[in-house]
């Protein structure tokens, strides 16, 4: 029958089915859906509308979702955290420029910005990690030898002081401990609305710990899965170069090219060698943990690990005694045939900017490798995306390295890549890690020093018109905070909110005149919530 006139072809469809499409959209098509009339308008406005987008959100890009309280937000505030991603992409996008990183020009101006006294978290002396959703602190004070879990409040509505929700002791009570924290290494990941904790110190002894907590108000408390002593007297430049970890699975990398690895599970209380991520070729710079395998990245090719043959019972070593400990000059590594794809730049990548173990259990995965130039300048980038695939019924695994994108930096300015856990590359998202930029040749210096966040330019991409052209392929920059001395330091950023954590200086805290400023640290919201 036809539709008459000045009636919407919605009028007779059941609400219920438009809030089933709805929930296979992203949150931005959800907003363009409801523009279309005003049915829709009224029909998708309702709090499950947005709760369920909220989760969609979370689930794709890996956002720890009781970073939200769900259950207190009102629906507009559940829409514009569904919304963040792409607002703060959209917001980065619109104050970037060529100029962006120019130390005279100001940084992108934020929504709130708290300062919080380092006597009431003190980051001097810790390696952090902002939780993906912007809302929790993990700090592991290396001085206090303590791991405590923070609150900083909901993105966009941050607490006047955080909050520390938990808190534990990681010395352990064993005889030639030696240097307890030496080469701290902190890696966390998410197991469903829990986070897993690993800790890895020492040098020729070395300490591994796991820890699991769940946000449950004043209930919150950290468990131990599991701990692991590895004596690495006799391995050749001893102390961990890697760690990964994968649910039960911890993978810990040894001493160079030529130490030795294993991989623990952290529950069960059992190992087996690990593979020599080398491979033959060059020594990979990135290590990326997917499913049951172990991806190598280094300066020609994605090197892949199929750990599936080697997990089986018969190759498990078990650990029976009331600490576990591995003496790694009993233990020979395991040569695994790797699978090697290549890409076809033919130049020199000092840098990557791979995603943190974080997200390691997605594919696929994208990555920004930043070349050199004549110069030796950081100043050329490619995107690329990683697909690793095991196919139902076949046991070998397949892995594909393919260029997305090319692009390069404003001239006469040069890049490095602070270590940001929190940062992940998303499809349909331009920005891009964030950079540190140096005015002169990449040389390190007192002088004031931006972070910026870098946008690709719309023809960078392999697909768009004009891509065959590279002529006007250069990123344009935001800058969100400068370097300015010893106490400033970068501490995270999350893109999926727009919260940024860093420590500086701040005058207004001296009550004494000429007295010196206290160190602080920054708490940065740059959206509303």
């Amino acid at each position: 029958m036809p539709i008459p006139k000045g009636r919407s072809a919605t009028f007779d469809i059941p609400s219920d089915i438009w809030i089933e499409v709805a929930a296979l959209l992203d949150p931005p098509d959800v907003l363009a859906l409801q523009t279309t009339c005003r049915i829709l308008r009224d029909g998708l406005d309702q709090r499950a509308v947005w709760v369920r987008a909220l989760r969609l959100m979370c689930h794709r890009n890996a956002v720890f979702y009781p970073s939200y309280p769900v259950e207190d937000m009102s629906t507009t505030q559940l829409q514009r955290a569904a919304t963040a991603p792409y607002r703060f992409d959209k917001l980065t996008q619109r104050h970037a420029s060529l100029n962006g990183h120019d130390i005279n020009l100001p940084v992108l101006e934020p929504a709130s910005k708290i300062i919080v006294p380092q006597s009431v978290l003190d980051a001097s002396h810790c390696t952090t990690f902002l939780v993906p959703g912007g809302r929790f602190l993990v700090a592991m004070n290396a001085r206090l030898r303590m791991l405590s879990l923070w609150d900083l409040g909901p993105s966009g509505q941050p607490l006047p002081e955080p909050v520390r929700l938990a808190e534990i002791d990681v010395r352990l009570r064993y005889d030639n401990m030696g240097a307890f924290m030496m080469g701290v290494r902190l890696v966390v990941c998410m197991n469903g609305d829990l986070l897993r904790i690993g800790i890895t110190t020492g040098k020729t002894t070395i300490a591994t710990q796991v820890y699991e907590i769940g946000i449950e108000g004043r209930a919150t408390a950290f468990a131990t899965i599991g701990t692991l002593v590895v004596d690495a007297r006799g391995i050749s430049s001893p102390g961990v170069k890697t760690m990964l970890m994968h649910g039960d699975l911890v993978y810990l990398q040894v001493g160079d090219e030529q130490g030795s690895a294993v991989i623990w599970n952290c529950r069960e209380q059992w190992y087996i060698p690990g593979p020599c991520l080398s491979g033959g070729t060059h020594l990979s710079q990135q290590y990326l943990f997917i499913g049951d395998a172990l991806v190598g990245l280094d300066q020609e090719s994605a090197s892949i690990w199929d750990l599936v043959p080697r997990l089986d019972k018969e190759n498990r070593r078990n650990l029976e005694t009331s600490i576990p400990h591995i003496r790694l000059r009993e233990v020979p590594p395991d040569l695994i045939p790797a699978c090697v794809s290549r890409h076809q730049d033919h130049c020199n990548i000092p840098d990557f900017s791979a995603p943190s173990v974080w997200y390691h259990n997605r594919s696929p995965l994208y990555i920004d490798a930043f070349r050199l130039s004549n110069n030796g300048e950081r100043n050329g980038c490619a995107r690329y995306r990683l697909d690793v695939a095991r196919f139902p019924g076949f046991s070998t695994i397949t892995a594909e390295l393919s260029r997305t994108a090319t692009f390069t930096f404003p001239p006469n300015s040069s890049f490095s890549t602070p270590y940001n856990p929190t940062h992940h590359i998303s499809p349909g998202f331009t920005s891009g890690a964030l950079v540190k930029s140096y005015q002169d040749s990449g040389h390190w210096s007192m002088d004031p020093t931006p972070y910026c966040l870098y946008s690709v330019p719309d023809n960078g991409f392999e697909d768009s018109p004009g891509s065959s052209s590279q002529a006007n392929h250069v990123a344009k920059l935001t800058k969100l905070f400068s370097y300015e001395g010893e106490w400033s330091r970068y501490l995270g950023l999350c893109t999926w909110s727009g919260r940024m954590l860093y420590g500086g200086r701040d005058t207004t805290l001296s009550t004494l005149a000429g007295a010196r400023p206290r160190p602080v640290i920054y708490v940065v919201d740059y959206l509303s919530l």
